[in-house]
């Protein structure tokens, strides 16, 4: 089942699931990670089959710092449903803020061979491969960025 579908497979569920997942993501957006995670646990345990729900839950609990659950949240998603590719790009995010880089790296190769012209990834890529010394790679990992977004500012 594709990502995207996860919500759907909640909103099939009936309007609580529905609504109950909106709320989950107005908490994370407030910065209310542990409720949020609290949510998104309560709507895992109702559709154990749903990777937006772990994927929610990972990113509230990465936003604590607790990554190694994150980590487990990410790839429960990714197991789901093998297109969840939020899930990977989160994962690398963690396994990286844990220092994993060599992983981090295959989770990012992985989603740019399906995504190529993912800006964040791509990007993510390059500072992975220059904070390694693969100075070659990351300035040719950032020029890609440059020559697919060349007039994108934030």
């Amino acid at each position: 089942m594709p990502a995207f579908l996860g919500l759907y497979t909640i909103a099939a569920a009936g309007a609580p699931a529905q609504s109950a997942y909106h709320a989950a993501r107005q908490h994370l957006a407030d910065g209310a990670y542990g409720t949020a995670a609290l949510e998104f646990s309560r709507l895992a345990a109702r559709d154990p089959q749903s990777p937006s729900a772990f994927t929610g839950r990972g990113i509230a609990f990465a936003a604590q710092g607790l990554h190694r659950l994150a980590i487990v949240d990410f790839s429960r998603a990714i197991a789901l449903d093998v297109n969840a590719y939020n899930a990977y790009f989160d994962r690398a995010r963690s396994r990286q803020a844990l220092g994993d880089k060599r992983r981090a790296r295959l989770d990012l190769l992985y989603l740019l061979r399906h995504l190529p012209d993912d800006r964040g990834a791509r990007l993510r890529l390059a500072l992975l491969q220059l904070k390694n010394g693969a100075i070659t790679d990351g300035i040719a990992s950032l020029w890609r960025v440059v020559k697919l977004f060349p007039r994108r500012t934030e």
